[in-house]
């Protein structure tokens, strides 16, 4: 399954803001789904690689995670995001958008706070991603704690 994503409005027919049931309307009902008691309800698929975490009242999607999975292929501008090396990718975003990154977690993870995205390898050595996250607006931008966000 390709996925588009388009920064602060949707990953493929996910629209950030949505309810649960617009979510099962384009994925299914999910696997799994834990409801924490920080107020985020978490929903998983694919083994808990393809994650949607709702918050807020009513709650609504408010981040979208994929991890590394054979079955999906997250695009950003048409670019794949886990089969480029991680220096390319990161300058083609960056030239494409006019947008700067903040590299956080050691290494390990690219936050780029205006497109509420972030993307993470398993070590900071890695030549590929292996994990993107897309929040509303304010999850990265405002965030005070660096590596606040990790898989």
């Amino acid at each position: 399954m390709d996925l588009e994503i388009l920064p602060l409005f949707c990953v493929g027919p996910l629209r950030i803001g949505s309810d649960a049931q617009a979510v099962y309307a384009a994925l299914g009902v999910c696997e799994h789904r834990e409801d924490r008691t920080s107020g985020v309800l978490t929903d998983f698929w694919l083994g808990g690689r393809f994650q949607v975490h709702y918050a807020g009242e009513p709650r609504v999607v408010a981040l979208i995670e994929i991890s590394l999975d054979p079955r999906v292929v997250p695009r950003l501008y048409g670019m794949p995001l886990f089969a480029r090396k991680v220096s390319n990718l990161m300058r083609q975003i960056a030239s494409y958008a006019s947008v700067r990154f903040e590299i956080r977690s050691a290494g390990k993870q690219c936050v780029c706070p205006s497109l509420e995205l972030a993307l993470q390898r398993t070590d900071a050595d890695d030549d590929y991603f292996s994990a993107v996250a897309v929040g509303r607006l304010g999850f990265f931008s405002l965030c005070q704690a660096p590596g606040a966000w990790q898989r």
